[in-house]
């Protein structure tokens, strides 16, 4: 664990693919000085298979969402209300980036508030996988996780750079314990290891970097033919991080 508290790690692989059109990107939004939580976005992007600029899309929108949700912070605003205008304001920065070609990107995001009363609030559009995992007893379970916006097993009823506008979706606040798990998960991953195997994963490793790794080997084990892009992002929290702080 890190010495605040948050210990987070990426495990990304090409699978069979040409190209990796995935992309992810942890931030610090606020350091926790002055007796302020710290604050951090997870941000992870799936560009849409067999598009032309499904890598451009998802690297644009990781690049951008964060400057967005920092903009949109204003205490006028409900955390719904910022989310939702910073995807929105990527979306639109995405379209412009593909300048009239085809495609676009699944996009799910994480904010995380520490100090006392700590939080996770998910937004996603698209299939990328969030989950939030909690300890109980001597294993973990599915406190939360999100609903793929797809059609059948390929196709996206929701995703950002589309010539429409499409809304994400955002969680209500889920409050942190100490010993919790966030995890990030393109599809190349969140449709080869089943729950089973996460929780499992989940409590046979002690950091986010062995459970990353582990989920990461865990899918590409489970499809040897026809792998696709796969990039998982695991952040475990600790009572560090969940501590209050004085300036």
């Amino acid at each position: 664990m890190t010495a605040r508290g948050f210990d987070v790690a990426q495990s990304q692989h090409l699978g069979d693919r040409a190209e990796q059109q995935d992309a992810g990107r942890a931030c610090v939004l606020t350091r926790g000085r002055d007796g302020e939580p710290e604050r951090r976005l997870l941000v992870l992007a799936d560009g849409m298979g067999g598009m032309a600029c499904g890598r451009l899309a998802a690297e644009t929108a990781v690049q951008r969402l964060p400057g967005h949700v920092v903009a949109r912070w204003s205490p006028g605003r409900t955390r719904v209300e910022r989310l939702v205008g910073a995807f929105g304001d990527t979306h639109r920065d995405v379209r412009a980036a593909l300048a009239g070609a085809n495609g676009g990107c699944a996009l799910s995001a994480c904010y995380v508030r520490g100090g006392a009363g700590g939080i996770a609030c998910f937004a996603h559009a698209g299939d990328v996988l969030g989950a939030l995992l909690r300890r109980e007893g001597r294993g973990y379970r599915v406190a939360f996780r999100t609903t793929p916006h797809r059609f059948g097993r390929h196709v996206l009823s929701r995703c950002i750079g589309s010539q429409s506008d499409d809304f994400p979706d955002v969680t209500a606040d889920l409050a942190l314990d100490a010993d919790d798990v966030l995890v990030l998960a393109s599809d190349g991953v969140a449709d080869a290891v089943d729950e089973a195997g996460m929780l499992r994963l989940a409590r046979e490793t002690g950091s986010a970097e062995g459970l990353a790794d582990g989920l990461l080997a865990g899918a590409l084990s489970a499809a040897a033919v026809g792998r696709d892009n796969a990039t998982v992002m695991v952040a475990r929290i600790g009572s560090g991080f969940l501590a209050s702080r004085r300036g």
